[in-house]
């Protein structure tokens, strides 16, 4: 297509002049650009907003892994979009601690979309393998079709993209990790527990060393939601996480071997 030489200098590069070269009426590409997408957006909004704009006020309403939680309704922060900084009450130490406590579990990427694994198509290691938080982040978090077509309708997408405690998320997530991993079950309350005792654990550690004195571990901390003092069951697996704690055992490694207890613990 050859442009004409009929522009003005001042306006030659103008929209409007641009969109009459092409073939368009001005009317035409104007429309283009201020094309409604749905949910209050046109494409010229969305393409001045940023990642995290884009997904609070578009992305989120009809894909996962966006960072918030998907659906109609107010934008609210899921877990994933704590571990992006997206939760501007979540410091970096408290993201810090979670990608910890995800990455040390072992689980994350390990379960792919249940529609696509019975076909074979994850069960190439270089597809199905274990991933670092910051690694998924990167690969899977908000990529719309990709993050679908990887992890929709897992149980990986749903805790992510849930805006439940962290507590809770960690419960969950020890549970569905050690199914995943070893295929062994443990009660979520059981599980919560064994995380609460094993962080008051590192605590207390953490303590002594600043005070160059050793302080004798309680059974009971104020903090804890649960009465662990009323639970004469809870209190010997408590010595045995102790024992793991105190001879270098990881929190999983340590949630493993409760789990291998068997220990059916009602609330």
């Amino acid at each position: 297509m050859q442009i004409s030489n009929n522009l003005s200098t001042h306006n030659h590069l103008s929209r409007e002049n641009i969109a009459r070269e092409m073939g368009f009426k001005f009317n035409d590409i104007n429309e283009i650009l201020s094309n409604d997408m749905g949910h209050s957006m046109t494409f010229s909004k969305y393409a001045r907003l940023d990642d995290k704009e884009r997904a609070r006020e578009y992305d989120r309403y009809d894909h996962s892994l966006t960072g918030f939680v998907k659906g109609e309704g107010e934008p609210k922060v899921s877990i994933l979009g704590k571990l992006m900084g997206y939760d501007d009450a979540f410091s970096k130490d408290e993201i810090d601690e979670l990608k910890k406590f995800i990455d040390d579990s072992g689980a994350l990427g390990l379960e792919r979309n249940p529609a696509f694994e019975p076909k074979g198509i994850f069960k190439d290691p270089l597809n199905s393998k274990k991933l670092s938080v910051d690694d998924f982040i990167d690969q899977f978090a908000n990529k719309k079709i990709l993050s679908f077509i990887a992890f929709g309708g897992s149980k990986t997408a749903e805790l992510l993209d849930s805006d439940m405690s962290v507590d809770e998320f960690k419960g969950k997530w020890a549970k569905f990790a050690l199914n995943e991993r070893f295929g062994l079950e443990l009660d979520e309350g059981l599980a919560k527990e064994t995380i609460n005792s094993i962080n008051d654990l590192e605590t207390q550690n953490e303590e002594d060393k600043k005070e160059k004195k050793f302080t004798p571990i309680q059974v009971t901390k104020k903090s804890q939601t649960y009465k662990l003092e009323a639970d004469e069951r809870f209190k010997e697996i408590y010595k045995f996480i102790k024992s793991e704690f105190d001879s270098g055992k990881s929190m999983f490694e340590i949630l493993e071997k409760v789990a291998k207890l068997k220990v059916d613990k009602t609330a």
